[in-house]
């Protein structure tokens, strides 16, 4: 399951006019989320903007309660702020059934880092891409028995989940095609390290990639 849930500071009027204030509050909207999560019940969830605050005291403690662990990370703005601010920022969260996964490493992915690291003096690398915080958040999990239900597994199959979050604005088209590529060649290199982890200890190394995100771009 893949899920943009908005955060709280961008459900505002001036962007949706056209629903009732009420409606935007995060003290309603929650519990529908939390509902229809719920309702769906599936093993993976990949979430985006998830505010800090929210994840640690909202989403983790609701969804432990039906058998969830989960991971996160917020944007990289987080890093310069007050902790009193830092809870407001929002970022990407993944969640995963205990009983049929457990996590055996966690990346993250910082566009602006990777930007500032391969500009190679590009001013529009520099300039458009470097200062937007994106991130992608990947969590390297591994099939408990339990997660075969009728089919017996011998060794645990590793997957490598990936939620992203890719820039809004459509006056940056060129940054949103950056970041993606940018994410691309991350979980591909994420992808060859795992596997060869996984090689040297004698386990199963054909990682197989879950990708989620909202990539905020058309077809």
């Amino acid at each position: 399951m893949c899920y943009n849930v908005l955060c709280d500071k961008y459900a505002t009027r001036q962007m949706y006019g056209y629903c009732p204030s009420w409606a935007l509050e995060w003290d309603y909207r929650k519990k529908g989320i939390l509902d229809e999560i719920r309702h769906y019940s599936a093993d993976i969830i990949s979430l985006q903007e998830v505010e800090t605050d929210q994840f640690y005291n909202f989403f983790l403690p609701e969804l432990k309660q039906d058998g969830y662990d989960g991971i996160f990370s917020p944007k990289s703005r987080a890093k310069t702020m007050a902790e009193s601010d830092r809870k407001y920022v929002d970022g990407c969260a993944i969640f995963f059934r205990s009983a049929k996964f457990s996590l055996v490493k966690e990346h993250l992915i910082e566009f602006n880092q990777l930007a500032m690291a391969n500009s190679e003096g590009s001013d529009n690398m520099l300039n458009r891409v470097m200062p937007k915080d994106n991130i992608g958040l990947a969590a390297l999990i591994k099939t408990k028995e339990a997660a075969w239900e009728n089919e017996s597994a011998s060794v645990a199959q590793p997957i490598l989940v990936c939620t992203a979050h890719i820039h809004w604005d459509p006056e940056f088209c060129d940054v949103k095609l950056i970041q993606t590529m940018m994410l691309s060649n991350e979980l591909r290199s994420i992808l060859d390290d795992s596997a060869r982890t996984l090689r040297l200890t004698g386990q199963k190394d054909n990682v197989q990639l879950l990708l989620c995100g909202d990539f905020n771009s058309l077809p």
